[in-house]
């Protein structure tokens, strides 16, 4: 029992097949077919239309291997266009704790939206495990947010506008910025109809212990999917995702944004079965939106739109 990888059809020529028998590790994928770590995606070649999730592979089954080249600025099959993943490696950002040796240790993502002047993030990065709906961060108390390659060491400071647990989403407005610190942000775009191409923009936070190698730097990665839901308040979508992308960006192929990724659909089920903040009717309505979604099975998150509410 195999699983062969291989290269997309129209990506980069002249990589070998990997041949397994178990599923491999991004990093590993990454580095054999010249992409950048943490960009990785497969199709199976007897299905190219369906994103197939890391880990999930079937035995005896061949899938091209996909994602961002790493020696260009753009896809190897068209995720997103060179002057949107420009634009979201000036507009994202993670935010971050120091260890006792001075180090950072990310744990989520958020970005600018909108203006110059307003970044979002899910209210949850932020919230008290101790104390379910209640923030660590009082609202208008600046935080510091990092941004990622080629930006490495700039900063942006980030003062708490409001934050809603219910929604999951917290909204600040900018302070102040580094010296070299982009000024970009991510234009708006409508939610869109089911089966739109998308992407999930974050850096991957999850996962940084396998590529840290390969990637010493925090560099934002790409996972693409399709709509599969459209919800009164959500998006939900196949894009894959890690740990600790909550608070990314859930695109469009021009880099326009319409939702703030939140968790994966069991993940943010889980949410709603242990926190008191989901009384209300829309968020019960969605609940058994989300429930039909894990019985279908396969890889689904859920987003927040993006609109009226920042």
């Amino acid at each position: 029992m195999t699983i062969t990888y291989q290269a997309a059809p129209n990506g980069p020529a002249g990589f070998q097949p990997i041949t397994s028998a178990a599923p491999v590790v991004d990093a590993v994928l990454a580095g054999s077919f010249g992409l950048q770590a943490g960009s990785v995606s497969l199709r199976d070649v007897n299905a190219p239309g369906v994103l197939v999730t890391l880990g999930n592979e079937v035995a005896n089954t061949t899938y091209t291997v996909h994602g961002i080249s790493a020696t260009q600025n753009a896809t190897a099959d068209g995720i997103l266009t060179s002057a949107a993943l420009d634009l979201a490696e000036k507009s994202l950002v993670y935010f971050a704790e120091k260890d006792p040796q001075n180090q950072l240790i990310a744990y989520g993502c958020g970005f600018l939206v909108k203006d110059s002047n307003t970044a979002v993030s899910a209210a949850h990065n932020f919230e008290d495990p101790q104390n379910p709906g209640h923030s660590l961060v009082k609202q208008k108390a600046v935080v510091e947010a990092y941004f990622g390659r080629p930006f490495d060491g700039e900063t942006i400071q980030l003062e708490l506008k409001s934050i809603d647990f219910r929604l999951d989403l917290a909204v600040f407005s900018i302070q102040g910025r580094s010296a070299g610190a982009p000024t970009a942000f991510l234009p708006l775009a409508r939610a869109p109809r089911l089966g739109t191409h998308c992407v999930l923009v974050a850096f991957q936070l999850g996962i940084r212990a396998e590529i840290v190698d390969l990637d010493p730097d925090y560099g934002v990665g790409v996972m693409a999917g399709n709509v599969v839901r459209v919800h009164p308040r959500h998006i939900s979508y196949s894009c894959p995702s890690f740990s600790g992308d909550s608070g990314g960006a859930v695109v469009l192929g021009d880099g326009g944004i319409f939702a703030i990724h939140l968790f994966t659909a069991n993940q943010w089920r889980e949410r709603q079965n242990t926190t008191a903040v989901s009384d209300d009717a829309h968020m019960e309505d969605m609940a058994e939106s989300v429930d039909s979604l894990i019985r279908g099975g396969g890889s689904v998150s859920i987003g927040l739109k993006l609109m009226g509410n920042i």
